[in-house]
């Protein structure tokens, strides 16, 4: 065997990581260039079982596990960088988790790992630490999630049974593992000995808290908290990894994740309220400055640390909830050497991006583009935390298959630059959030992310959480259960993803979405955080309105359609509206609505919406927020288009009203100013009216086409109706055209109005049509025609 030099310098093109600009074909070809690199078939090692001690036939945990690690340590001590297993089945003791090391292949050729049945918390088969270059692939992982013991050795309580003190039982049917949810959490510890009741205690008469105490006959139990034991994983990444590999691996029933990654935030200093004064550094000479629009840290900050010398980074962050009290999401970095002499600075940088210092540097300062903020506004005593933190980076994770688990398939915390795709991720359930892929824990640190061609199905709660983090892309993945999107996340992509029967999706936080597909699904816009959503298709499928600030949501060419099956998936309706205002251009709207109207306006929506060429086609009458609406098509409905929600302007301008019939066409009401203009309204059979106006300040209904054809019907009810329910101000009806093909039809019918207000009606022109006016109607002294 040739022994392989490992290289101590390895050139990425590729990637920028002082930017953190890349793509997922770039670190793919990278990782790939540095295996290519390190890895040839003379530096490969099989395992030897004998030589150290392992058995693979699922017996001697502790040798086993201890063999395995001097074995790889032995390996990589010795230059060799292709490890293989031989086939087997390996059972690991759960306090010695494998250790791989770095700039290695472990093939582990189809052999399964199996942890002990064990009762601890948190366990883990493999466990990289602080390494590089790793790859894990081609085995099996299992944890012990149905053997495991969750309550230290308590059964199931039985009747008329004598227990002594230091017995523990759990409650019947009480199963472990199945949820981690108030007393699920418990056992119950004999404290007084005796005989217990006929029938089971009542458990939990009041909030389950350890030291509760439950009386069962003459026994007397104790309720002792277990913990959720939700943290046993297959593979955990823990520290700086980078350049891991984890690939066609078979990951299930761990007690907690089948892959976990786990950072840590090495914090070396804060920049407290009292560290900050006004002043601007010189980014030439390094010279502090006099200025009342930037703030900078009285103080310096050491780069000397062992941590921060060994990682070569540092940056600003938030506090552990990612929280800063910064207005502006750049600062400037200054370094200096040991003396105090200039050496350079980092520009707009980015909070949470690691900034990579000069070799010789030994403190930094900092300053921000703002005029100094409110100090005292400030809950606490830090402005932002000086850290040089640990984040598993450039990660790539394929063509997996975790099952079974009990809390996520991937926990993905503390990560930059990660790849997740071509995994099946499926029954995951039993501890919350019960998620396939689950990206919460490191805030805004949690940046790059990219899902791509994942299946993620029969997981009990959620498919994929994004509770914080920036710059992320979701790629033609397939979701069966709820995907959501936090306040927190900013800069997330969504494209070709299908969201099947039961699954919603709910986006708070940035996002766009484009070329989507939605079948028995919903996707739920709230907050105010810009979301564009277009080129999506919408079969059977709400779209919920629900932002709380208007015009930051944008809904574009998007295909809304409904047939037989909605009324099976209990899809109601195509689209709510719970909220403040949004944009929505070119969306259609199609297809039969068996129980409802395709649209639900809340009572108190916002007005202010704005509809640009939207069309509705062959659905029930539908009910509308107040706002404009431009170039609309209403075609073939079986019932009248009518306002709702908050009272405000309404505007109808170059929209078509085609072939209503049933209640009529556009009803009009709980609007202030209330403006139709320029458009084309044709009804025929049993429609009622073209336009129909109720309780509104003012109105002008000016400029359309209001024609009345093959009308069988109510040929009495007029084309404008102005009811006894009108209450306005001013009503103005002018330039409009009537026309009918089948008989003498009513144009415009005022004397029901009730209004002490006059009604303008003026320069209107009528074919084959009559008025029913009030004479005060009539009364037009002169009339200003607005643009």
């Amino acid at each position: 065997m040739t022994k392989h030099v490992v290289p101590t310098d390895i050139n990425l093109p590729s990637l920028d990581i002082k930017s953190n600009t890349w793509s997922s074909q770039k670190i793919s070809s990278a990782i790939n260039s540095i295996v290519e690199a390190v890895v040839s078939e003379t530096d490969t090692y099989l395992i030897e079982l004998d030589r150290w001690g392992i058995s693979n036939n699922l017996t001697n945990a502790f040798d086993t596990s201890t063999g395995i690690n001097s074995a790889i340590q032995w390996a990589y001590e010795n230059g060799y960088t292709n490890v293989i297993f031989p086939k087997g089945e390996y059972l690991i003791h759960e306090d010695i988790p494998i250790l791989p090391q770095s700039r290695t292949i472990y093939d582990l050729n189809g052999a399964k790992f199996r942890i002990q049945d064990n009762k601890i918390e948190k366990y883990a088969i493999f466990e990289p630490t602080d390494t590089e270059y790793t790859t894990i692939k081609n085995g099996i992982l299992q944890g012990d999630r149905y053997s495991h013991d969750y309550y230290e050795g308590a059964v199931q309580w039985k009747s008329n049974t004598v227990y002594s003190i230091g017995d523990k039982v759990i409650p019947v049917g009480q199963i472990g593992g199945e949820t981690t949810h108030g007393i699920a959490q418990y056992y119950f510890e004999c404290t007084s000995s005796g005989l217990s009741s006929t029938t089971e205690p009542i458990w939990e008469s009041e909030p389950i808290k350890d030291g509760n105490t439950v009386n069962d006959g003459s026994v007397i139990w104790t309720a002792v908290h277990s913990g959720t034991h939700e943290w046993g994983a297959g593979i955990e990444l823990k520290g700086l990894c980078r350049f891991t590999v984890i690939e066609n691996c078979e990951i299930y029933e761990t007690t907690g994740d089948g892959i976990i990654t786990s950072g840590a935030y090495n914090q070396k200093g804060v920049v407290y309220k009292t560290n900050i004064v006004e002043g601007f550094i010189n980014t030439d000479t390094g010279t502090i400055e006099t200025s009342d629009e930037w703030i900078r840290t009285n103080r310096s900050y050491s780069l000397t640390d062992s941590q921060i010398q060994s990682n070569g980074y540092i940056a600003l962050y938030g506090n552990g909830y990612g929280k800063w009290y910064f207005e502006v999401k750049h600062y400037n970095a200054y370094f200096y050497d040991i003396d105090g002499n200039f050496i350079s600075v980092e520009e707009n940088v980015i909070w949470n991006t690691p900034i990579y210092f000069p070799k010789n540097a030994d403190h930094v300062y900092f300053s921000i583009n703002q005029p100094m903020p409110d100090l005292d506004s400030i809950e606490g005593d830090r402005f932002a935390e000086f850290r040089t933190q640990s984040n598993v980076e450039f990660t790539v994770i394929r063509n997996n298959n975790i099952h079974h688990t009990r809390r996520t398939g991937m926990a993905l915390g503390y990560c930059r630059q990660v790849i997740v795709e071509n995994n099946e991720i499926h029954h995951v359930s039993g501890a919350a959030p019960e998620c396939a892929i689950d990206v919460e824990d490191g805030n805004w640190t949690n940046q790059h992310y990219h899902f791509e061609r994942n299946v993620c199905h029969h997981n009990g709660f959620y498919d994929l959480i994004l509770f914080s983090g920036v710059y992320i892309t979701v790629k033609d993945n397939v979701f069966s259960s709820t995907c959501t999107t936090n306040n927190n996340v900013q800069h997330s992509y969504w494209t070709g993803n299908k969201f099947l029967q039961d699954s919603r999706m709910l986006a708070a936080g940035e996002m766009i979405m484009n070329a989507n597909y939605f079948y028995g699904s919903y996707l739920q816009l709230t907050k105010g955080k810009e979301k564009l959503i277009s080129n999506c298709i919408f079969e059977n499928s709400w779209l919920v309105l629900d932002i709380d600030t208007p015009y930051t949501s944008t809904i574009s060419n998007c295909r809304f359609t409904t047939n037989n099956n909605a009324k099976l998936l209990n899809m109601y309706y195509k689209i709510r509206f719970l909220g403040e205002a949004v944009i929505m251009k070119d969306c259609v709207f199609t297809g039969t609505d068996e129980i409802l109207s395709p649209t639900h306006v809340m009572n108190d929506v916002g007005s202010g919406y704005i509809f640009d060429g939207v069309i509705f086609h062959k659905t029930k009458g539908l009910a509308l927020p107040n706002g404009t609406y431009e170039n609309c098509k209403f075609f073939d409905l079986e019932g009248n288009v009518y306002n709702q929600g908050q009272r405000g302007e309404l505007v109808v301008k170059n929209c078509m009203f085609k072939n209503l019939a049933t209640n009529g066409g556009l009803k009009i009401k709980n609007a202030t100013n209330v403006k139709i203009i320029d458009n084309e309204f044709t009804i025929s059979g049993k429609s009622r009216y073209a336009i129909k106006i109720e309780d509104i300040d003012n109105g002008i209904i000016q400029d359309n086409l209001l024609q009345g054809n093959d009308m069988n019907y109510y040929a009495v009810s007029p084309l404008i109706d102005v009811p006894s329910s009108f209450n306005g101000t001013r009503l103005v009806i002018a330039r409009n055209t009537f026309s009918t093909n089948h008989q003498t039809l009513m144009a415009i019918k005022t004397i029901d109005a009730v209004s002490v207000n006059p009604i303008i009606i003026n320069d209107n022109e009528m074919d084959d049509c009559t008025l029913n006016l009030r004479p005060s109607d009539h009364e037009v002294d002169s009339y200003y025609y607005p643009n």
